[in-house]
């Protein structure tokens, strides 16, 4: 479940809230909705502490805001990685991968989301992919198999874990590409398995 998906409730939300803060509710109602703001700060507070502290890593792996965590860490490892394989470029089955990557600002290469590249068409300046690329993501959702209808050379470089430092991460796999198949920049690369762009991490 993604953040924005509760979108359409928020609506209601606003319109019960004017509805108790106008006295449309009766008294019983009326008490627990002064209750809601309270517990609405202390959630929203104990949230934010988590995501604020990574040594409060009560959840492990599955933990809630893992797809915050070690962003940078992971970022410096992508490009020793590239740096290590000598590649040109950075690719990413994953738009949040992608743009997380970029964020961080880690690495001077074109780092490129690779599955939907129609989507990008808008912005105007098309990456140049030159060479052999790296391409990442997470260990569960990327073979070599995947790679092999785009690419004439793939070869499994190793994994790279993202998340807290010194406990469990989450493993992604790094594979160094040559030799494209296909226009990288206008189509892209679609998986062996049909899948959607996803923001997953």
């Amino acid at each position: 479940m993604q953040a924005h998906w509760p979108a359409p409730l928020y609506p209601v939300a606003a319109l019960l809230a004017a509805s108790a803060a106008d006295g449309r509710l009766n008294s019983r109602w009326r008490i627990a909705a002064s209750a809601v703001p309270w517990v609405g700060f202390g959630v929203a507070g104990a949230i934010l502490l988590h995501m604020a502290l990574p040594q409060t890593d009560w959840f492990g792996r599955r933990d809630p805001v893992m797809p915050l965590r070690g962003w940078p860490t992971f970022a410096e490892d992508v490009e020793a990685s590239r740096l290590k394989a000598g590649a040109g470029w950075v690719g990413a089955f994953s738009y949040g991968g992608a743009a997380e990557l970029l964020d961080q600002q880690a690495s001077s290469a074109p780092i490129v989301e690779l599955i939907e590249r129609e989507r990008y068409a808008a912005l105007g300046q098309a990456p140049t992919l030159k060479g052999s690329g790296l391409v990442v993501d997470l260990a569960r959702r990327l073979t070599a198999d995947d790679l092999t209808p785009c690419f004439g050379a793939v070869r499994r470089l190793g994994d790279l874990y993202r998340g807290n430092a010194g406990r469990p991460g989450i493993p992604y796999t790094a594979f160094v590409v040559a030799d494209p198949k296909v226009d990288l920049v206008k189509r892209g690369c679609r998986p062996g398995k049909d899948r959607p762009a996803t923001a997953d991490f």
